[in-house]
């Protein structure tokens, strides 16, 4: 159900995240050893997931030579704004 509302993009962005904090709760939880290489992939891993959410939640910059009035504004309380598939 979820699914129906997020992107591919999206969904791969938080699978991504999943991996990179279960790397981090084993770390703390259980002790594990982690390589400088695998402490650096995750933590570049959760910076671009921070990056892609403020990217994500920026307002579309206006096309170039098109004026405002042109543009249809979508409320952001709309159910279909962020809505990957359009439910019939």
């Amino acid at each position: 159900v979820v699914m129906t509302y997020m992107s591919p993009v999206t969904v791969s962005v938080v699978n991504t995240i999943k991996r990179a904090m279960a790397i981090w709760v084993s770390v703390l939880f259980f002790g594990n050893q982690v390589t400088p290489g695998a402490a650096l992939g995750t933590g570049i891993c959760l910076l671009g997931a921070l990056w892609y959410n403020f990217e994500r939640q920026r307002p579309p910059a206006a096309a170039a030579g098109s004026s405002s009035k042109d543009q249809k504004e979508v409320p952001a309380s709309s159910p279909g704004r962020h809505a990957w598939k359009s439910k019939s």
